[in-house]
């Protein structure tokens, strides 16, 4: 039976912002029923200035808090100065913020993720769990690494289900030049960067355009290579794969079909008529119609839930809850630069 690779996020809880002491162990944990305290020796620990250690490898005067602190001095201090000046030039000092400030604050702080393949019945082996998420948050740092950084991550090993423990920043160049780690500029950014040429058929003749100037409707050709510009219906093909694992976690090339309909509730795996934006085409040739562009495909619903964040769970946390056993995930993750 196929297993699926699951994604759970969020910034914040009633508690105020997540803490990174859960995911480096930095608490006691002999009151964590749930953590096994004879196999935290197993845990594999990672952050973007030491690389990854073992348990008996760690400083235990650095913490990851103590990386996520020198994180944000080292990239976000010319932000920080730049506000307090223009702050006092305002006489509106008592707005001015610290790197404790943003670390603490919901609008600023880490982002973290979940990754977990299979269930507490049926899992992976944390071997096959480090080799998928790595591959994939590599794909998407070659992606999105201008917008997104990871500080820190875990590979829990001491828990039921193995499972990788992630955090990371968004930010962005502001108007001022500052680099700033605010969450929803970051993503407009991100939808902003440009994009790679279509290959497009208009008045019965193939043309390049740029991606963002597809319509839903557009007839599109995919070739071994491309990375798919749009949501699209395939109308013929011939030997055609394509990597979804960004998408639903799948770790080999996902074979397409083209069929003409599929029951509604198909999950997102399973449309083997479909080409989903942001995948990349492994072999064969297709022609397809764009069904979705921008904020309407699959990954842009799940860029609008991150921009629709609220106090409390995410609305990404509430959906992928209802639909965390049959649709995987989408991260903007990538190593720190």
């Amino acid at each position: 039976m196929a297993k699926r690779l699951t994604r759970h996020n969020g910034r914040a809880g009633k508690s105020g912002v997540y803490k990174s002491t859960h995911n480096d162990r930095t608490f006691n944990t002999e009151h964590a029923d749930h953590i096994d305290g004879e196999r935290i020796s197993q845990n594999i620990y990672w952050d973007c200035f030491r690389g990854a250690t073992y348990p008996a490898q760690q400083d235990g005067e650095v913490s990851f808090a103590d990386v996520e602190r020198a994180f944000y001095l080292n990239r976000y201090s010319d932000y920080l100065d730049g506000q307090h000046e223009r702050n006092a030039k305002r006489r509106h000092s008592e707005r001015d913020r610290s790197v404790d400030d943003l670390l603490t604050d919901k609008r600023f702080c880490p982002e973290e993720t979940i990754y977990q393949i299979g269930t507490m019945e049926d899992s992976v082996s944390p071997d096959v769990l480090l080799e998928i998420v790595g591959e994939f948050m590599m794909e998407m740092g070659r992606r999105f690494g201008e917008h997104v950084h990871i500080i820190d991550w875990a590979l829990h090993l001491d828990e039921a289900t193995p499972h990788i423990h992630e955090r990371h920043v968004f930010d962005y160049v502001n108007r001022y030049g500052e680099v700033e780690p605010k969450q929803e500029k970051a993503l407009e950014a991100l939808q902003k960067m440009s994009a790679p040429l279509a290959k497009v058929i208009r008045g019965g003749t193939q043309q390049p355009l740029e991606t963002d100037g597809l319509v839903p409707g557009d007839i599109i050709v995919l070739e071994a290579g491309d990375l798919v510009p749009a949501d699209a219906r395939i109308l013929e093909c011939a030997n055609l794969k394509a990597d979804e694992s960004a998408m639903t976690g799948e770790s080999v090339p996902v074979t397409k079909q083209a069929v003409e309909s599929l029951p509604p509730e198909t999950v997102l795996g399973d449309r083997v008529n479909m080409v989903i934006s942001s995948t990349v085409i492994t072999n064969g040739r297709a022609v397809c119609v764009v069904t979705g562009t921008g904020m309407d495909t699959e990954v842009g619903r799940i860029a609008g839930m991150l921009l629709g964040e609220k106090d409390g769970d995410t609305p990404l946390q509430r959906k992928m809850a209802e639909i965390s056993k049959t649709l995987s995930f989408v991260c903007l993750a990538v190593c720190a630069v």
